[in-house]
């Protein structure tokens, strides 16, 4: 920022080896690194740039619910509030937040130029509401989602306390690209927590509701790694 390389998100696409080489603390191979590094951010799709940006109430795992509903940005643009607030975990404060961003005169900036720059703004977490906002030509409900034809595909997980086998955030991404939602609090839409050691008020709050518990044994039987 300080050599006027950088003003805008979309600058970041713009910039090149040899500019960052000169740069103090850099040179050509840490260089060669952060290009490389920007070059593959194109291709994370909806969840990733949406909760990346700095918008108001808007952070991983609320971007991720919101990329399940919407195929991509254009579909997002197009939506109401009113629409945005019946997303699962966003409400009516987050859905008004988001879209007085995205109608905002930054907001229209940062979407164009990002999408200018060959940034992949298409959702990787697309299950759809029958054929609503859909923009890829996909089949009813997102039949053709990632995931979609696996037993995790429509099931929304909640995982709590400490897994053996398995890093918290490692194993959502894992569940996610079979298909399901996995959120950080236990309601009556819930259908599996899965509870390691030292599980806590979750684990209470599934018991309460009658929502299945799986250990992780169990959870290991299920993805074919027992």
């Amino acid at each position: 920022m300080e050599k006027g390389y950088v003003r805008h998100f979309a600058d970041v696409y713009g910039l090149k080896a040899e500019q960052l080489a000169g740069l103090p603390r850099m040179g050509e191979k840490s260089a060669a690194n952060v290009i490389e590094g920007i070059e593959a951010s194109k291709n994370r799709g909806l969840s990733r740039v949406l909760g990346s940006l700095g918008i108001r109430h808007i952070g991983a795992a609320t971007a991720r619910s919101i990329a399940g509903r919407f195929a991509d940005v254009d579909a997002l643009m197009e939506a109401s509030a009113e629409r945005l607030a019946e997303v699962e975990d966003v409400g009516l404060i987050v859905a008004g937040s988001l879209y007085d961003w995205l109608h905002s005169a930054t907001g229209r900036q940062v979407v164009e130029g990002l999408k200018e720059a060959g940034v992949d703004w298409r959702s990787r977490e697309y299950v759809g509401e029958g054929t609503e906002g859909r923009r890829d030509g996909g089949t009813e409900g997102g039949r053709d989602a990632p995931g979609s034809e696996s037993a995790w595909a429509g099931k929304t997980v909640v995982l709590t306390g400490t897994l053996a086998h398995f890093a918290r955030e490692e194993l959502a991404e894992k569940l996610r690209g079979l298909g399901a939602k996995v959120t950080g609090s236990v309601s009556k839409k819930t259908d599996v927590v899965i509870a390691g050691e030292e599980a806590g008020s979750k684990l209470d709050k599934a018991k309460e509701l009658g929502v299945e518990v799986w250990d992780e044994k169990r959870l290991m039987e299920e993805l074919g790694e027992g």
